[in-house]
């Protein structure tokens, strides 16, 4: 698959929120203050599940410094470019938010079960939800269907575990996000071939 800029505003999109957050973050405050971040919208499990729930949204577009930034957004853009032409707009969209969501609610929730008082922010959450789903389409073999080149796959998997190796990293999220990609691609799947054979009948 080559990739095509114009098919991929919703990634382009994206990727411009988050550079924008952050400035807008870097210029009011420290990103890597713990404290201010929370302030901002971090996710923090015992304000996430005491009446702030919007947190898990609102997390997924903050980040702590610049490096954590540009290595989730090289990411969103290597994996989100080519699920976004695979899948279209509006279901790209939907993987990735609800990967997003699922994986900061994991988070908050084994943070809560192991008492631990992380502060966690970053899109990778949902990032890994795009690695999710490309492996759906490789295991379920419809790289082709999808016009996605399979030898792509090994590279998202190579990448999510790169950024779980990192320092820091909130591993709970990442496999949050990559099991809700994988199961919410597999739906959409689903649900676009029984679709295209209502359509056929």
């Amino acid at each position: 698959m080559n990739i095509d800029i114009r098919k991929c505003r919703v990634t382009a999109a994206l990727i411009i929120i988050n550079i924008l957050i952050f400035a807008v973050t870097f210029i009011k405050g420290d990103p890597e203050d713990s404290v201010y971040m929370m302030s901002a919208g971090a996710n923090f499990y015992p304000l996430t599940f005491n009446g702030q729930l919007w947190r898990i949204f609102t997390c997924m577009f903050l980040h702590f410094d610049i490096s954590h930034l540009l290595t989730n957004m090289l990411s969103l853009f290597a994996i989100g470019s080519i699920i976004e032409m695979a899948f279209g707009t509006w279901r790209y969209l939907v993987i990735y938010m609800v990967s997003g969501l699922s994986a900061s609610l994991v988070s908050a929730f084994c943070h809560m079960i192991t008492n631990n008082m992380a502060v966690s922010a970053g899109a990778s959450g949902a990032i890994f939800g795009l690695s999710g789903a490309l492996i759906c389409l490789a295991v379920f073999r419809m790289t082709a269907r999808y016009g996605v080149d399979a030898r792509r796959v090994p590279f998202a998997v190579l990448l999510s575990v790169a950024l779980s190796s990192a320092s820091n990293v909130d591993n709970s999220a990442h496999i949050g996000g990559l099991v809700t990609g994988f199961l919410i691609s597999l739906l959409l799947i689903l649900l676009s071939a029984s679709l295209s054979k209502d359509r056929a009948e």
